[in-house]
């Protein structure tokens, strides 16, 4: 759990490295987040609190990242 941990800590520091977020990074990370947790939340039987974390975590990443894909693809296509 201590790996995972560290790996997602230091995954988002790399991520907020790459570049400047703009206001569609931020609403991509809020909406994938909330997303996210309540699917972990509701997936895991056991705790849901850690499936809720681990669900916010991962879909904020993911929410940033197709929020970030979609502008470029604005900015490419004109």
């Amino acid at each position: 759990m201590k790996k995972l941990l560290s790996v997602l800590i230091l995954f988002t520091f790399f991520i907020t490295a790459c570049g400047q977020l703009q206001q569609s990074h931020y609403e991509g990370a809020g909406i994938g987040a909330a997303v996210g947790g309540v699917a972990g939340a509701l997936l895991d039987k056991k705790n849901s609190w850690r499936g809720g974390v681990i669900g916010a975590t991962l879909g904020a990443v993911f929410g940033a990242t197709l929020a970030d894909i979609s502008q470029r693809g604005l900015k490419e296509a004109y």
